[in-house]
């Protein structure tokens, strides 16, 4: 329905057709812009430049060349180019120069024209002798003495020398082949202890020994590492060795004491033949280290902790004897079918 309508042109108003800037072929038929039928079929660049230059090289290359040289001369030519170059270049350089050539550094900046054949050293000292041999040995001694000769030598050599390096204060002629030690005393004893001294010696004996041992040396060997548990109440540890057991003083063993009269009696008495020992299993006194119960019995420890504990506890261990007359029995812990430690 644009029959009754304006429609736009492409002739700007009061503008003729072949002076409309809007006229891109500038090509008029009557008086309407005509677009050229066909562009060129080359048109120089498909991507033109977004920044041309101002102004057009005045001197274009004519001919420049299609492909351009496979093997440039130089990757990186020189910024700063001779100004003249050389009058005269090296014709043809060797392509492999010498693998070993004479030197980087010359010595002599007059070498000799004729070198010797046998130069004497490849290394000269730096430092040569000021007195050198005349006239050396033909045949050098296969295993020379020393690498420093003496200054003054004897003018008749020993054929068999004894040592390479003697003694400059031997002790005696003949040594003993088999010393005792290697650092023996300035002054030893004139009357030694032992030919055999223990190989366990103490380090720090006792300063003040007692006077009075408590017992003296016992006959047979007694064995100090076992000692003896009894049972609570006899007959009832059948099961688990008897009335009687030895074993070591480290194992572990229930603890019940005993009271004489030297303590003070104010234990339960409860011997069948025995008199004045009084018994006890709850200890009021538990020595540090030692495990008890809230009751104070010691179920577990040591023949040490053992004493430690009846001490404590103004007593001592029982005899076997008095804990097989029952002495213990029934004063607490439930200790009477269990071995305890007893003071043999």
């Amino acid at each position: 329905q644009f029959n009754n309508v304006h429609l736009w042109v492409a002739i700007a108003s009061g503008d003729a057709c072949s002076t409309d800037s809007e006229c891109e072929s500038g090509s008029c038929n009557g008086g309407t812009c005509v677009p050229t039928s066909s562009p060129t079929a080359k048109p120089v660049t498909g991507s033109p430049t977004s920044s041309p230059t101002s102004s057009p090289s005045s001197k274009p290359t004519v001919a420049p060349s299609a492909s351009p040289s496979a093997s440039p001369v130089t990757t990186g030519p020189t910024t700063s180019p001779t100004s003249s170059p050389s009058s005269k270049p090296t014709v043809s350089p060797s392509v492999s120069p010498s693998a070993r050539p004479v030197t980087s550094s010359p010595i002599t900046t007059s070498p000799s024209i004729s070198p010797t054949p046998k130069p004497v050293t490849e290394s000269p000292s730096a430092t040569p002798t000021a007195n050198p041999t005349k006239s050396p040995s033909s045949s050098p001694i296969a295993t020379p003495t020393t690498g420093s000769p003496t200054i003054s030598p004897s003018k008749n050599s020993t054929g068999s020398p004894k040592t390479g390096s003697p003694s400059s204060s031997p002790v005696s002629k003949s040594p003993s082949s088999s010393p005792v030690t290697s650092s023996p005393s300035s002054s030893p004893s004139a009357n030694p202890t032992t030919l055999s001294p223990t190989l366990q010696p103490t380090q720090s004996p006792s300063a003040s020994p007692t006077s009075q041992p408590t017992t003296s040396a016992p006959s047979g060997g007694e064995n100090t590492s076992l000692r003896t548990q009894a049972c609570g109440v006899p007959n009832r540890c059948n099961s688990v060795g008897g009335d009687k057991v030895t074993v070591s003083k480290t194992a572990s063993g229930a603890v019940r004491c005993c009271r004489d009269p030297s303590h003070g009696g104010d234990w339960a008495y409860k011997c069948i033949s025995i008199p004045d020992v009084w018994g006890e299993s709850n200890m009021q006194v538990i020595p540090e280290g030692i495990n008890a119960s809230s009751g104070g019995c010691v179920a577990e420890t040591d023949f040490a902790g053992a004493i430690e504990t009846c001490q404590a506890n103004d007593a001592r261990l029982c005899t076997p004897e008095e804990m097989l007359d029952r002495c213990t029995r029934s004063t607490g812990c439930q200790f009477n079918k269990v071995h305890l430690w007893v003071a043999i």
